[in-house]
């Protein structure tokens, strides 16, 4: 995926997030892509969300209870996602 043209960075988190859902669905295994964000200071996430829990979200991504991240988007959609799961 090219990034914006005025973002002279990486996406990688969408790229790697998106490619392991894709392995996974030709496993045979569900999973689900989410974009995310969370606030002060906004960033956004991309993670990959099975019913083990998230991948994805580790190191400087991790969750944090003070700011936690919302996923915005799921594809597929997570049917009756608990709090804090996305």
């Amino acid at each position: 995926m090219n990034p914006p043209a005025w973002y002279r960075g990486r996406i990688a988190c969408m790229e790697i997030s998106l490619a392991t859902a894709l392995a996974l669905a030709l496993c045979g295994r569900r999973a689900h892509w989410v974009l995310g964000a969370r606030q002060l200071p906004t960033e956004a996430h991309a993670w990959v969300w099975t019913e083990n829990g998230a991948f994805g979200l580790s190191g400087r991504d991790r969750p944090d209870p003070r700011r936690p991240w919302i996923g915005a988007l799921a594809a597929p959609p997570v049917p009756h996602a608990r709090k804090g799961e996305l």
